[in-house]
């Protein structure tokens, strides 16, 4: 070994002392790890993606699962404290700080709680020294100098109240019900990441700065920085500002819990109102090993193997339409670092859990009697091959942030870190050695029922009937005794495409202003394509074709089969494939393709690799050429929508965007949602027809494709894929069907039967105004400072709602219109006071304009934006389908930076006069019954 190896390795034993869990298997020679001498571990890794980038993670082992029965909820809460004040850092001099500097908080900085950790994040700062150095500052406060005042602890009790109250939606108040069970009574079975309610909002403020100075101390604390950094530089900066921290004297000790085994097997019955499909979840424990080194990898893989096959055979079995699930799969999941789970899930279809139960458990005995076919066997080998030799090509492309991300979760669990050529390696060799016998050895330890748990879960309806215990045990002892057929691997061989296609000409070339590695191509048939080579992704090559029309070309009464047209044909396959054929003849391969149909057009994306292009484009073709639709899926889709329409409003979200779309669209025919009258609307011949209609003339379609290719090179593929498309020549345009809310204002209140009381508020301004990147910049300025102030306001003053979220944007389509969307969770004592500072930040814009710090803010945001989104592909696909759809120029860097800095506060207030001057208002609230 060498010398910097070797003590590596020391500090890796020493780590698994105190963390329970170890790895022999070392960090890259790239990453320099260090302990100082109070105990804080360090990472630092130098990365150029993204470019001039830093991230900063600060990851704590502590978690909810060292609170004392007297301290439930500690941990999430001293998590949301660090964003209210500290030594260095008073106040929200933080969260300014950083939003200065363009970062926006939820994206670039934020944080986690889980049972057994904390983690910190700092993500896409500017690789400046002051920065960096502010940043490490801020992990230095992190560490042990909060500051924690009465009045911010008292703010962030309704915010840590309002968190609790939007999370807790029926599957969640179900697994509450679980969790004790599942984790024997054990620490983890106690704990709830939020804590207790009624204990948060009256813990005494010394219990707060108790637990935090018992459990935030160096020698629990690793600090990883990744990014354009100087590694040198960047160690002796962290041990001259952490360096000085002391270890508290007599520090407890981290105290480490298992979870116990069942003797017997387990079962528990859950219902809720909310909850809409009655399913089974069966885990069962398993012991996870303590030394993560080649040999637990393999151990994993042998289970990624075993559930991936059977996950594939079930999820074939739920596309028949006789299935009696609509999903089925099994996977291999941590419970708690000691603790792993294999967990079988079965959803099944309405008044069908004991058959969808046996119908699972008919494809378990089946593989445990006869194992996998060797093409299953060579297929998943393949895929899992192909991922890893992907991320060889790849690892340039990995982003600092989840570098840092690996590296908190090697001090936090002891998660193996490699670069992926020496991964590569180790699964090649595994993926040998691995045998069908072993997979099969694995299946059946499942056998043994004793230390598992049936989790039992569906509706609060008395008119549903749930099996026991013991009828679960019985279908097994059944299913055990009945007579199995083997498994028929049901593949074609044959090529996607079985005709012929010759390469077609190039009528003509084009370039685009602005845009200099664009190159236009109209092909024979019509065709109009752009590709735009870049170096910015190591080997990964995107395209989307669009075109006008969408729904809005549809008739009224043929919107309901519209919206099942895409599923059809996702569902139904391609040429001479059906979708499972379809699925194992691309095995191996990376590519994500679908089509899409919205308001006013249609469009296909798709993501892949060099290797896999000429297979991206063939599917394409076959979308537009030979799409398969299958009469008895579409039938069984039918069906499941009729269960779903019969339960929608059983979760009052559904009953909340219902009354949203109405409103939004002054109840427009068109916006209505599909109900059980009108179900007879959707027929498989219009859903049929529909798809067809709308992609039936590819030469309406611009194609743009961006990324790491050589044009002369792949052009040829582009000619003989899309130069053999149909196409007609004509242009559509989409129809204006007035989807507006009624002019003036729109005013809606009503309350809802729900199990955790809430008000959900909807508030929208829209209107016409005109499209221009001046215009475009106002209103992002104008909607990012809404989003600072009420979480100044909503959020932090009033405690009234973890978060208020701001969407909208300006759009051309059918004309030029804005939208901002504001919606938020609150309580509902706390709603009316709320919803007037809704509009009153708004008018606040409109008379004075924003402060002078927001409007800062703002265009650091945006400035850092562009100069980030100019590294990525999607921007300049974007640009070019803008320039090409709309007729828009492309505005360079340095123009749009310009453009940014002329904006002037008295810009923004009049800006916002005019949206509110032009705008409609629709308030939507529900409120909870009383």
């Amino acid at each position: 070994m060498k010398k910097n190896q070797i003590a590596i390795f020391v500090l890796m034993i020493a780590m698994s002392i105190q963390a329970q869990v170890s790895t022999t298997i070392p960090l890259p020679e790239d990453v320099k790890m260090g302990k100082l001498d109070n105990g804080l571990t360090y990472y630092i890794l130098q990365n150029d993606e993204p470019k001039d980038r830093v991230s900063f993670y600060f990851a704590q082992n502590v978690g909810a699962i060292l609170e004392e029965d007297d301290e439930d909820g500690l941990a999430h809460f001293l998590e949301h404290m660090a964003f209210n004040g500290s030594k260095n850092f008073p106040k929200k001099a933080l969260v300014n700080f950083l939003e200065e500097n363009g970062l926006v908080f939820g994206r670039d900085f934020n944080a986690y709680t889980g049972h057994d950790e904390t983690v910190y994040n700092i993500d896409n700062v500017p690789a400046k020294d002051d920065l960096i150095d502010k940043c490490l500052l801020i992990l230095h406060d992190w560490s042990g100098s909060l500051s924690l005042k009465d009045k911010e602890i008292d703010n962030e009790r309704g915010v840590i109240a309002e968190e609790w109250r939007q999370s807790r939606s029926g599957r969640r108040r179900i697994y509450k019900k679980v969790q004790p069970v599942l984790f024997n009574d054990s620490q983890y079975g106690k704990r709830d990441i939020i804590g207790n309610l009624d204990f948060i909002n009256s813990f005494p403020y010394q219990s707060l700065h108790n637990y935090y100075k018992k459990w935030y101390r160096p020698d629990l604390q690793a600090v990883i920085v990744v990014g354009n950094i100087d590694v040198a530089n960047i160690e002796q900066k962290i041990k001259t500002v952490f360096g000085a921290i002391k270890m508290p004297e007599n520090a407890k000790k981290r105290p480490y819990y298992s979870v116990p085994d069942f003797k017997e097997t387990q079962y528990i019955l859950t219902k809720d109102p909310e909850v809409t499909v009655a399913s089974i979840d069966w885990t069962f424990k398993q012991e996870l090993s303590k030394v993560r080194d080649e040999s637990s990898m393999r151990k994993d893989l042998v289970q990624t193997i075993t559930a991936s096959m059977l996950s594939d055979r079930l999820q074939e079995k739920t596309q028949d339409p006789n299935s009696t699930a609509h999903y089925m799969a099994m996977s291999y999941e941590p419970l708690a670092l000691d603790k792993g789970s294999c967990s079988i899930t079965i959803a099944a279809k309405d008044g069908k859990i004991r058959e969808a139960f046996q119908e699972f458990y008919e494809e378990l005995v089946r593989a445990q009697n006869f194992g996998f076919t060797t093409s299953e066997f060579e297929r998943i080998k393949k895929i899992i091959l192909n991922e890893y030799q992907a991320a060889v090509k790849q690892e340039k492309d990995k982003t600092n942030d989840g570098l840092a991300g690996e590296l908190s979760m090697h001090f936090l669990q002891a998660q193996p870190v490699m670069k992926a050529k020496k991964s590569l390696e180790i699964v090649k060799k595994q993926l040998a050695g691995i045998t069908q016998e072993e997979v099969s050895a694995l299946l059946q330890q499942l056998k043994n029922t004793d230390n598992s748990i049936f989790s039992v879960t569906g509706p609060n309806d008395s008119s549903i009937s749930y099996p026991t215990k013991e009828e679960l045990l019985g279908f097994i002892a059944n299913v055990n005794n009945l007579k199995i057929e083997n498994y028929q691997d049901d593949t074609n061989n044959s090529p996607l495409i079985s005709e012929t296609l010759e390469t077609k000409p190039v009528l003509k070339k084009y370039t685009i202003k602005g845009i200099e590695k664009a190159q236009g191509f109209i092909l024979a048939n019509g065709i109009d394509m752009v590709l735009y080579p870049s170096k910015e992704s190591e080997d990964e090559i995107s395209m989307e074709a669009v075109s006008f029309g969408g729904r809005s070309k549809v008739e009224t009464d043929d919107l309901y089969s519209a919206s099942q047209a895409i599923s059809l044909v996702e569902n139904s396959g391609l040429g001479d494939f059906t979708q499972t054929q379809l699925s194992k003849k691309r095995a191996g391969s990376r590519i994500l393709l679908r089509p899409d149909m919205s308001e006013f057009t249609e469009s296909i994306f798709g993501i892949t690799t060099r290797k896999d292009l000429e297979t991206l484009l063939q599917l394409t073709y076959l979308y537009f050429e030979n799409p398969r639709f299958d009469k008895a899926l579409f039938e069984s889709q039918k069906s499941s929508i009729k269960e779903a329409i019969q339960k929608r409003y059983k979760q009052p979200r559904n009953v909340f965007m219902d009354s949203i779309r109405r409103a939004i669209t002054n109840k427009n025919k068109r916006s209505l949602p599909l109900t059980l009258e009108n179900l007879d609307k959707l027929t498989f011949e219009k859903a049929r027809n529909i798809y067809k209609q709308r992609f039936a003339d590819a030469g309406d379609f611009t194609f743009v494709i961006s990324g790491n290719f050589d044009v002369e090179k792949v052009l040829p593929l582009f000619q003989k894929y899309l130069g053999n498309l149909k196409t007609d020549n004509t242009k559509e345009k989409w129809i204006d069907h007035n989807l507006k809310p009624k002019d003036g204002e729109t005013l809606i209140s009503f309350n809802q039967k729900m199990e955790t009381p809430k008000t959900t508020v909807f508030y929208q301004l829209s209107g016409d105004i005109l499209y221009s990147e001046r215009n475009k910049i106002l209103y992002n300025i104008i909607t990012g400072t809404l989003d600072r102030r009420y979480t100044q306001t909503i959020r932090e003053a009033e405690g009234g709602s973890y978060g208020v979220n701001v969407s909208g944007g300006l759009s051309r389509i059918p004309n030029d219109k804005f939208k901002i969307n504001i919606e938020f969770d609150c309580n509902p004592d706390k709603a009316e006071k709320l919803l007037t500072i809704v509009p009153e930040e708004i008018n606040v814009i409109a008379e004075k304009g924003p402060s002078a710090l927001n409007l800062k803010k703002a265009k650091e945001t945006l400035i850092k934006g562009r100069t980030e989104a100019v590294k990525i592909d999607y921007f300049w696909s974007e640009q070019i389908l803008q320039y090409k759809l709309h007729g828009s120029n492309y505005l360079s860097l340095k123009e749009y930076k310009k453009l940014v800095e002329t904006i002037t506060e008295e810009d923004v207030k009049n800006f916002a006069k005019q949206l509110l001057n032009n705008s409609d208002v629709v308030e939507v609230v529900m409120n909870p019954e009383k």
